[in-house]
């Protein structure tokens, strides 16, 4: 009996059967904010034109419309080229050039040079495919679609759009 006199004993309640309602609703409702915090930023991305004017965002931009026109490539079935098709990867080629020049502005660079003589020919090239009268063969557009995905590749690297933010941030900064 004395050595039970000096341990203390656990005298908390055992919680209530049921359910707890309070952490319920604030799991809920940190969810339902995280749901519209995704919905919003959707929204943004989807419809809206900063996304293809912002030079963080242009790359991500570039390389999904070039996905959705190989995957549109890869499902046709016939030896001649769509015309839709070869249009939809000029207006990409445009907006190419545009995110280039914009980058430009950020950052000269003497690798620009070569750069733009590579967006340059894409331009031209695709320009040929989507406004030319003779029919363009898969092999001919294959082989541009995967020359422009490896110019873009090398041209909007993480490392170039971080010299492009920082060149800008510094400038931002000194102004």
């Amino acid at each position: 009996m004395d050595e039970q006199l000096g341990e203390l004993k656990d005298i908390e309640l055992p919680m209530q059967p049921g359910m707890d309602w309070f952490a319920f609703l604030q799991d809920m409702g940190l969810l339902f904010w995280l749901v519209l915090l995704l919905l919003v930023l959707f929204l943004l991305v989807r419809y809206s034109r900063w996304f293809d004017r912002s030079l963080l965002l242009a790359p991500i931009h570039l390389r999904w419309q070039l996905y959705k026109i190989k995957k549109q490539f890869n499902q046709q079935k016939t030896q001649n080229l769509d015309v839709q098709l070869s249009r939809q990867l000029y207006d990409w080629s445009l907006l190419l050039q545009s995110v280039f020049n914009r980058a430009k502005q950020h950052h000269p660079d003497d690798e620009q040079v070569e750069f733009e003589q590579e967006v340059d020919k894409i331009k031209s090239q695709a320009e040929y495919m989507a406004f030319s009268n003779t029919p363009v063969s898969r092999e001919t557009f294959l082989e541009l679609v995967q020359h422009a995905s490896v110019v873009l590749n090398k041209m909007l690297s993480f490392k170039f759009i971080c010299k492009c933010l920082f060149k800008g941030f510094t400038k931002w900064r000194g102004a």
